[in-house]
């Protein structure tokens, strides 16, 4: 793979030597054992390891961006522009994008085939997932059969409060009033009866605790917010909070004491 990206016989011979001739002893117990050598050659905690896994990974980038110009995967399409995705890479990470078609699974398939006789390195792909967007379960198990994968499950068993919330906005759509299709979208001031905004209307509706249709209380104490968010909101209705002005007022602060 080195020789592939161009670099010199006399440094692929050095990075060589200083992989193969690299020892290993692994603690048992607290105790060592006997020392051997590494068969794979990258391995955690070398320095040269995410350098040379770059290069590695680099070959299966450019198989893929190969196989996307020649038509044998398609990848999928982001954005207004239509710009081609086949597959995205973190560390030792990779994720492989494609469509939901069998024949472009296989193609996938021989692609990191062709990775492993290149680069030498292999695949585990029992540690290795297959997920689809709105595909049914019958090709997803297909297409993991394929891959040799498992099928990656985007949900899970909810917990017992996962299920009251789920309840309870279910029940608050079914609840939702109908809107009318032949009327436009407005905004409307529920603190006067003209629906129109105007200072006075908030002056009134603030001086009395309460609007015409929603009380002030009512917006404070809702069992959405979290609790000490609703003890906020009613001191600040109840000018409780502990500001300069009411400091001042208790005799807590003084004339000559600085706001800031």
């Amino acid at each position: 793979m080195l020789s592939n990206f161009g670099f010199g016989d006399k440094w692929v011979e050095w990075i060589k030597e200083c992989i193969t001739s690299a020892r290993i002893s692994v603690l048992i117990n607290g105790s060592p054992i006997g020392e051997f050598s590494p068969q794979r050659g990258l391995r955690q905690g070398d320095p040269f390891s995410p350098f040379l896994f770059n290069i590695a990974t680099k070959g299966l980038s450019l198989l893929l961006s190969r196989a996307l110009e020649l038509e044998i995967i398609k990848g999928v399409k982001i954005g207004s522009g239509s710009v081609g995705l086949t597959h995205l890479q973190f560390a030792d990470d990779s994720i492989l994008f494609c469509e939901a078609d069998l024949v472009e699974v296989r193609n996938l398939k021989r692609i990191l085939r062709w990775f492993e006789v290149l680069s030498g390195l292999k695949i585990n792909y029992h540690k290795s997932v297959v997920c689809g967007v709105g595909v049914q379960d019958e090709l997803m198990n297909e297409y993991a059969s394929v891959l040799n994968c498992k099928v990656f499950q985007f949900r899970r068993e909810l917990y017992d409060w996962e299920r009251v919330e789920v309840s309870r906005l279910i029940t608050v759509l079914e609840t939702a009033p109908s809107t009318k299709s032949d009327a436009e979208d407005a905004l409307v001031w529920v603190a006067s009866k003209s629906g129109s905004f105007s200072g006075s209307s908030l002056y009134k509706n603030l001086a009395a605790g309460y609007g015409n249709k929603c009380p002030t209380s009512k917006s404070v104490w809702v069992k959405y917010i979290l609790p000490r968010v609703q003890f906020f909101g009613w001191l600040a209705w109840k000018g409780r909070l502990k500001t300069t002005d009411f400091l001042l007022r208790i005799d807590v602060l003084t004339d000559n004491t600085s706001a800031v």
